[in-house]
């Protein structure tokens, strides 16, 4: 067993020194944004409704975020990048889209300030409000089933729905 171990450390030994002296255990340029600074967009947000008629009228309050135009409404507190009143930023549209899909006995706001923080960068953030059932087990069906209502939804938004 003590073999094994030191034949490991041996082999393992010169690579970790040839990583270190490379550079190859420092970080890499990915080329994508530093997502630990706000975005360029103000956040925008509204609340939605999206109905399954296949679930009996099964209704989901949704949560969306978005990149909002800054000249319209006023900024919530200072710091922040959510505007109250705002409108979509059109100027680099179609934004890509994140569904946030809440954990169990928790809410689509709870992770607020991440999903506003996600909008900033220029993503809209779409949060249903899932009907946490008993016996648990159930959500493993309809919770899939909660974001195809709110993707099927969203399809047919329009402008003047974000206002």
């Amino acid at each position: 067993m003590t073999k094994k171990w030191v034949l490991a450390g041996t082999l393992f030994s010169p690579l970790l020194a040839l990583g270190l002296s490379t550079g190859a255990v420092q970080s890499q340029s990915t080329g994508l944004p530093p997502l630990t600074e706000l975005g360029q967009y103000a956040v925008g947000v509204t609340t939605m409704q999206f109905t399954d008629p296949t679930r009996d009228n099964w209704t989901l309050e949704t949560y969306v975020w978005f990149p909002a135009d800054p000249s319209i409404g006023r900024q919530f507190r200072e710091g922040s990048p959510l505007h109250i009143g705002a409108v979509p930023d059109k100027s680099a549209a179609p934004y890509p889209l994140i569904i946030y899909s809440h954990g169990w006995n928790t809410g689509p706001t709870d992770f607020s300030q991440v999903v506003q923080h996600l909008a900033s960068h220029g993503y809209v953030v779409a949060a249903p409000q899932h009907h946490d059932t008993r016996p648990l087990h159930f959500e493993l069906v309809d919770r899939p089933l909660d974001i195809l209502t709110v993707l099927n939804g969203l399809v047919v938004v329009n402008d003047r729905d974000l206002e």
